[in-house]
């Protein structure tokens, strides 16, 4: 054919890429299918309901964050990582507004990403073996539990396994896009958090131990000298040089030759890659470890934390700037000496958008320092805090709990990586995955040995106790061993590995599902997992629905006044939750209630006897009923103390051992690791929500009637009950002592805001003061607990941390009678007052006071004249040990609440022993816990047990009598007690700051 002819035809054009992705067919099969299903699971996993947890403490960070960004607001910092996820999270809430599910929708995103990530090493995993790796990732409890959390976890988890899928296909097949895919997750982690630092120095020292096996290979393969021990000396000897042979290959041509070194290995390419996009990254070590010790520069002159935040010098300026200059120098000579034009283009692009994140696109030129240099200049120095104050042995607590199932199979792969493989597959146990022919042919025997394995470890998980269950549980697993034997043998010893495989799988799978379901979706912020240090409590959003309808019904909208309390982090993640209201102060509270008004009060449960104190010295009636929430709650964790010696220690390894053999630790764990209940109330870091007393919580509703004192009503018994939490006149915060005059009017005392209250005999309000010595001085101290009425009606105020006793006229005018001094630490004097709970008046019209802290009971006159002491420190008659209540029979016999000698102990007239009996349930070392008493008009005597929500009756020689109690609104720590004439009693409950009558039985 002619030349002219050939020309005739035209070659055909070449599709674009667009057309030829449009042409892809992937072929519908088995694996397929099931790659499609269980990534479908995945994805439902990740994001079915994200929304329905109360976004944790440093998710509302987080999200605030990335909102803020979205806003102008966002600057990089490194105490709170970032700034990739940051950006990421922002986009989302560009295209689907901001709220507590769309917070966590780029972590779902990226925990989906994690799971498809096996299928980039199908070939070098075989069929069974990415099978079971995506199926792994999946549903592993604590990748689900991640991915549905909006923290730097599952970023970080993502591209550090896409750095290992990276350099492994790299390391196959040599191609240079997985360099570049390397490079590229490289920068993804370094910008989701400082820890990416250790993962790259993992990466670091396998690749350079890596690449020295290989160097070794080469030697004395060349030598035929090749020999195991050989091998491993060789590479032992090489490791601590080979990242320098790497960087330096084209200059030490004599070596190479010498050494018979003849081409770098790809471990080369990648040490010289990582080494060079690390080096310029780590320059901030050079403060600690170069310039400070040599003195070069003044100690922290340097530190990011504490100079460099903002308005950096022009000298600090041209010292971070030569530093760089010297590393990136170092990194650019060493990757233009390899690969001029890729690692060129790869280090720009990198820097480039790494350099764009941390200045949030070239807004916030101070990214600059705090990216390249603040980063590992922060991390470094957080290295000593012990985040959470967790133990050194957390995790290796925690991972058996969760990932128990890989962890098994890890072990096997250990042993297999280390007995089978060489010196390459080692590192890569996954091999044991590869493609069995057997494995197609035995399916239907495999699901046999799954199936046999779990149903046999359910049975034996929930066997019952006792020594009939352990003989259960040996010949339920004996019976489960002969049966996958039986059904096993037929394929010989070679199957015997995929056998045990398999049933490990079929053993623990259920279990792995189990803690997965739990974890993250049955009790998602109910903190029965340890999985996390922490958790905001869902009874936060209630508050955060209450606060929109308080809103909505005063119409003020987003400019309705909220002040919240700073103290202890109370900020976050309120921060979040308000982001969208414009009248939010946000301040301490130690000192009360900022100045203002204010509609809504968040505060920290630590200050709020202050607030309450604040609120009735103004005798503000303006918030109603105050809202007690836990803020945010954890796991209990006890096991902090469990392990009080390192490591290293011998004492450690006995303390193991004796917990194991004889503590039951393997018992507690197995429950937990079955159950994943710890069988204990979480802690909690609780808070006071403070509302107008015109809100209504349950309707949501605002009413416009006037404010007025609540009067009596009764208990769902119909017991009469008066008063409540609030700041309201006739409302409370911490009642405790309670005093019933002749004519039956009741006085009642608040410790929480120093008030005494009157009421008439059947609870109405009637006048109110403030037993201090100065009401107007919020930082007086004074925290009463005791009110007694003498013979002439005079209302005497036991201040226990006020040190005095204060008299009152019986409409609450002060007498002018106040006496008492601090402790001093000294032996005590007759006026020395550590902690007066309680106090009695005999016939004489001397009132007797239990002077807590001294272990005493000081007699007084009323005027205040000192008469005697009675008792002593001790657990021998007529000693006591933290008396609290008091009270004295009509014939003069006198009863104390010998709270931590557990007892009542009873004085006759002069105050000698006369006798006791033991009351259990006394003598907690709590502060709330503290005891009152009564005697009764028919010779027996009413003692409260706040630890158990009960007043006993006790006749004099300790014969328990009656018990009264409520098992529908139990008494909620019983604290005062009082008779009235027709033989009832009034009894005041501290926890739910109300006084309920009850008949004597």
């Amino acid at each position: 054919m002619s030349a002219a002819a050939m020309g005739s035809f035209e070659s055909p054009a070449r599709a674009n890429p667009f057309d030829r992705f449009l042409a892809l067919r992937v072929p519908v099969t088995w694996e397929t299918a099931y790659y499609i299903a269980v990534i479908g699971v995945a994805i439902g996993l990740r994001f079915w309901n994200l929304g329905d947890r109360a976004l944790h403490h440093d998710e509302s960070i987080h999200a605030q964050w990335s909102w803020s960004l979205l806003q102008g607001g966002y600057h990089h910092s490194p105490i709170f990582h970032g700034p990739f996820y940051y950006h990421f999270e922002a986009l989302i809430f560009l295209f689907f507004g901001a709220n507590d599910y769309t917070a966590r929708i780029s972590a779902a995103i990226t925990g989906t990403a994690l799971v498809t990530l096996p299928l980039l090493l199908r070939r070098r995993l075989g069929a069974a073996g990415t099978m079971a790796a995506v199926a792994f990732l999946a549903f592993s409890p604590t990748l689900v539990y991640y991915s549905r959390f909006f923290r730097e976890d599952i970023y970080m988890g993502f591209f550090t396994l896409l750095m290992a899928v990276a350099m492994w296909r790299y390391l196959a097949e040599g191609r240079e896009r997985w360099l570049g895919l390397f490079a590229a997750a490289f920068t993804g982690n370094v910008l989701t958090k400082e820890g990416s630092f250790l993962v790259i120095a993992v990466f670091l020292v396998y690749i350079d131990v890596y690449l020295a096996s290989q160097l070794a290979r080469k030697t004395l393969r060349s030598r035929d000298l090749e020999s195991p021990v050989r091998q491993w000396v060789l590479t032992l000897a090489l490791a601590p040089w080979a990242f320098l042979v790497a960087g330096l290959w084209p200059l030490i041509g004599g070596l190479r030759e010498r050494m018979d070194w003849d081409e770098l290995p790809r471990a080369g390419d990648m040490l010289v890659l990582l080494g060079t996009f690390t080096l310029p990254l780590i320059t901030p070590l050079s403060r600690t470890y170069v310039l400070e010790p040599l003195h070069l520069v003044k100690k922290d002159e340097l530190n990011w934390e504490t100079h460099l935040q903002s308005g950096i010098s022009v000298s600090d300026g041209l010292a971070l700037t030569g530093l760089f200059a010297i590393t990136v120098s170092i990194a650019a000579f060493v990757g233009l000496q390899w690969r001029a034009r890729f690692w060129t283009i790869a280090f720009v692009a990198c820097g480039f958008v790494y350099l764009t994140l941390m200045t949030s696109c070239w807004t916030n030129l101070d990214g600059l320092v705090s990216g390249p240099w603040g980063s590992l200049d922060y991390w470094q120095t957080q290295q000593s805090v012990a985040r959470g104050g967790q133990p050194w042995f957390y995790y290796d607590m925690l991972m058996p709990m969760y990932e128990f199932l890989p962890l098994v199979l890890a072990v096997g792969g250990i042993w297999w990586s280390l007995v089978r493989g060489d010196a390459f597959t080692r590192q890569r146990a996954w091999r044991a995955w590869g493609d069995k022919p057997e494995a197609r042919r035995l399916a239907a025997g495999l699901v046999a040995v799954a199936a046999v394995a779990a149903l046999s470890l359910i049975v034996i998980a929930w066997l019952p106790g006792g020594m009939a269950g352990v003989l259960g549980r040996v010949l339920m697993f004996l019976v489960a061993v002969a049966a996958v034997v039986a059904i096993a043998w037929p394929w010989g010893r070679r199957a015997a590995g995929l056998v045990v495989v398999v049933a490990a799988i079929g053993a623990l799978s259920f279990f792995s599902l189990c803690a997965m379901i739990m974890v993250s979706y049955t009790r998602g912020d109910v903190p029965k997992d340890m999985l996390i240090y922490t958790q905001t409590s869902p009874q936060l959003v209630q508050i955060d629905r209450h606060i929109e309808q308080l809103a909505q019904a005063t119409g003020l909208g987003y400019n309705l006044p909220i002040a919240v309390d700073t103290t202890d982090s109370y900020a976050w993640p309120w921060a979040w939750y308000l982001r969208d209201y414009k009248h939010v102060t946000y301040v301490s509270f130690a000192s009360g209630p900022p100045a203002g008004q204010w509609d809504v009060l968040l505060v920290d449960a630590s200050n709020a006897n202050k607030v309450n104190q604040s609120l009735a010295d103004a005798n503000s009636t303006q918030y109603g009923t105050p809202v007690d929430y836990s803020h945010r709650w954890w796991f209990d964790e006890v096991y902090k103390t469990a392990l009080t010696t390192g490591p290293y220690q011998s004492d450690t390894w006995k303390t193991i051992w004796d917990g194991v053999a004889h503590g039951g630790w393997l018992d507690t764990w197995f429950h937990y690791w079955r159950d994943h209940d710890p069988g204990r109330p979480p802690g909690s870091a609780n808070a006071v929500a403070y509302f107008p007393a015109s809100f209504d919580t349950k309707t949501g509703l605002v009413s416009g009637k006037p404010v007025e004192p609540p009067k009596p009503t009764v208990d769902d018994a119909g017991r009469p009950q008066f008063g409540g939490k609030g700041t309201q006149p006739g409302q409370f915060f911490a009642p405790a002592g309670i005093a019933r005059d002749a004519n039956g009017d009741l006085y009642v005392i608040d410790s929480d805001t120093s008030r005494l209250q009157k009421f008439d005999a059947k609870g109405n309000f009637v006048a109110s003061v403030d037993v201090r010595k100065n009401p107007d001085d919020p930082n007086e101290q004074s925290q009463p607990w005791g009110v007694a009425v003498a013979p002439d009606g005079t209302v005497v105020v036991a201040d226990t941390f006020g040190w005095r006793i204060t008299e009152f006229t019986a409409d609450l005018k002060p007498t002018g009678i106040s006496f008492g001094k601090a402790p001093t630490g000294s032996t005590p004097g007759d006026y020395d007052l550590y902690g007066p709970r309680a106090i009695a008046f005999d016939a004489a019209g001397n009132m007797w006071v239990t002077d807590t802290g001294d272990d005493r009971i000081q007699v007084y006159t009323l005027a205040g004249k000192y008469v005697r002491t009675i008792g002593g420190k001790g657990s021998g008659p007529g000693q006591f040990s933290e008396p609290v209540g008091i009270s004295i029979a009509s014939d003069g016999v006198v009863f104390v609440a010998d709270m931590y000698n557990s007892r009542v102990e009873i004085l006759n007239p002069d105050g000698s022993y006369k006798s006791s009996f033991t009351v259990e349930g006394w003598g907690g070392k709590e502060v709330t816990d503290k005891p009152y008493l009564t005697a009764l008009t028919d010779g027996r005597v009413a003692v409260g047990v706040p630890s158990d929500g009960q007043v006993r009756i006790y006749t004099r020689d300790g014969h328990l009598a009656a018990t009264i109690t409520d098992n529908v609104q139990p008494l909620d720590l019983p604290y005062g007690i009082a008779e009235t004439s027709d033989g009832k009693l009034w009894v005041v409950e501290g926890g739910s700051a109300r006084v309920r009558e009850f008949t004597i039985p």
